[in-house]
């Protein structure tokens, strides 16, 4: 049935979203004043760090978090 499988892919969405929300509240919380070194750092410097690219390397870190799968840990299920 098409409305269960979207229902099902919404909450599976939803859970991710929800985990990705407290996976990068506990990394800035955790990092904090590290994360905010260096954005004192960056404006009293030469230097800039990219946002972008500092947030996509802290969810990265979230693939080793989630669901094993294919009995591999950190959810790559690779070779």
């Amino acid at each position: 049935d098409k409305t269960t499988t979207t229902t099902t892919t919404t909450s599976k969405e939803q859970e991710q979203e929800q985990f990705r929300v407290m996976y990068m509240d506990m990394i800035t919380d955790a990092f904090g004043d590290v994360l905010d070194q260096m954005r004192t750092t960056t404006t009293s410097s030469a230097m800039e760090i990219d946002i972008d690219i500092l947030v996509d390397c802290l969810q990265s870190g979230m693939e080793f978090l989630e669901e094993p799968t294919s009995g591999n840990f950190g959810g790559g299920g690779g070779a």
